[in-house]
């Protein structure tokens, strides 16, 4: 969600840093949301792979792709690459939501979404608000364009880490405890 909301955020900014036009940070800002969709779809579909759900996730997998084939045929010749993105949207999305469900159901697990969701939202929100309005580049006084936008970047990620653990989002002996069972 921290990731998203940063290139949701700094999108036209990244894109002139890697394209001079603008289209960039437009394409950016578009897929940007989609980041923690897919993040979380990925680790659900090892979740479930790891619960002997491989056929069930492999089916989901079948239905994106055949989804995806026949979105494109119809929204790309329309709507060009907008029709891409919303194919896109609808698979990632709907690909998302079935693998999810299904973990729920076979794991009966609560979601914490105030902890998950909703804090690390409004952490991003306040961080790149922040980011954006009292940056640290103009602080600093830096005048190239790519180390400001990197310096106001790494402003919002410390003000997001650190809203985390305001929240309880994030805490040390939680990162401690993963921290020792990646060295094993």
């Amino acid at each position: 969600i921290g990731c998203a909301g940063i290139m949701t955020s700094f999108s036209y900014a990244i894109g002139k840093m890697i394209y001079p036009t603008s289209d960039a940070g437009a394409y950016i800002w578009l897929i940007a949301p989609l980041i923690p969709i897919m993040y979380l779809d990925t680790a659900v579909d090892s979740m479930l792979k790891g619960l002997n759900e491989q056929v069930y996730s492999m089916g989901v997998n079948i239905l994106d792709s055949l989804s995806s084939v026949i979105l494109v045929s119809i929204l790309i010749p329309r709507y060009g690459i907008l029709g891409y993105i919303l194919t896109v949207y609808f698979t990632e999305t709907l690909n998302a939501t079935l693998s999810i469900t299904r973990l729920l159901k076979i794991t009966s697990i609560t979601p914490l979404i105030a902890r998950r969701i909703l804090a690390p939202l409004l952490s991003v929100t306040v961080a790149t608000l922040c980011a954006k309005y009292f940056p640290i580049s103009s602080i600093l006084f830096f005048r190239g364009e790519s180390i400001s936008v990197i310096l106001d970047i790494a402003e919002a990620v410390i003000i997001y880490i650190a809203l985390l653990f305001a929240f309880g989002t994030l805490r040390l002996q939680k990162i401690k405890k993963a921290v020792n069972i990646m060295r094993k």
